[in-house]
């Protein structure tokens, strides 16, 4: 069950992907019964809201006042047992479908006019938990900004020193689908002209610019953060995440 957080509610449910790995292209080969990768217990993810009347229900230790847990109280509001007698007993019916679907890649390519050889990649998946998910929007938003900014810049005489690829990839949440197949087939010509693979899933949350990513790229993203203005206090970007770095 999740526990209560600012952003999720009381009813609303979670999962957590376990299972990683090129099946689709041996999907011929394996089937749901014979898969070696998928789980075999069965189990639902459920809120907080449906858990809480079995978490009351269970006896054993009172974990608050028991030497050894430090007084330790979970999110809701009564106390929480461990161990218990076997007095409760839950019948749990999972009723799974296992089809099979298609998922797509959405690639936008703006060909290279001194360098087409060598490419540039952005990319976000746009598949989330729920309609309106932050992830994976508010790094979709600014995928499809700088897709409209780019082909009006196109269509104006722009070109591009090296090759541009747009990348929307699909089937992220059910395990980095979309972005593994597309890199494992293009893995050779990714190898010999990718030059950089700038991901922006979280493009847009918070007030505080962070980035992360191979050290290679350290000198870059100083460079062009000491370049970009913050619109609301007049700093540089470099300069603000300089400073929320140290603090």
């Amino acid at each position: 069950p999740i526990p209560c957080v600012p952003w999720q509610s009381q009813t609303s449910g979670q999962y957590q992907r376990r299972v990683h790995g090129n099946f689709l292209l041996r999907i011929e080969k394996y089937t749901y019964e014979n898969c070696p990768a998928l789980p075999r217990i069965p189990a639902i993810p459920i809120s907080y809201a449906d858990a809480q009347p079995f978490l009351q229900l269970l006896d054993g230790i009172d974990v608050s006042s028991t030497p050894g847990f430090d007084g330790w109280q979970g999110g809701l509001p009564f106390a929480y047992h461990v161990g218990g007698t076997g007095r409760v007993a839950v019948d749990l019916m999972v009723e799974n479908e296992h089809p099979i679907r298609p998922q797509f890649d959405v690639v936008g390519i703006i060909p290279g006019e001194i360098e087409p050889d060598r490419q540039v990649l952005a990319g976000n998946h746009r598949d989330g938990w729920v309609f309106g998910a932050r992830d994976p929007h508010c790094g979709t938003g600014p995928l499809l900004d700088i897709a409209r900014a780019f082909g009006q810049l196109y269509q104006d005489g722009w070109r591009p020193r090296r090759t541009i690829k747009l990348l929307s990839w699909d089937g992220e949440e059910y395990g980095l689908h979309g972005s593994t197949e597309w890199a494992e087939e293009y893995q050779d010509v990714l190898d010999e002209e990718g030059v950089v693979y700038l991901n922006i899933d979280g493009g847009g949350q918070g007030l505080n610019f962070n980035a992360g990513g191979s050290p290679s790229l350290g000198e870059l993203m100083r460079e062009v953060t000491s370049q970009v203005v913050n619109g609301i206090t007049g700093r540089t970007v470099f300069d603000e995440w300089s400073e929320n770095t140290r603090a």
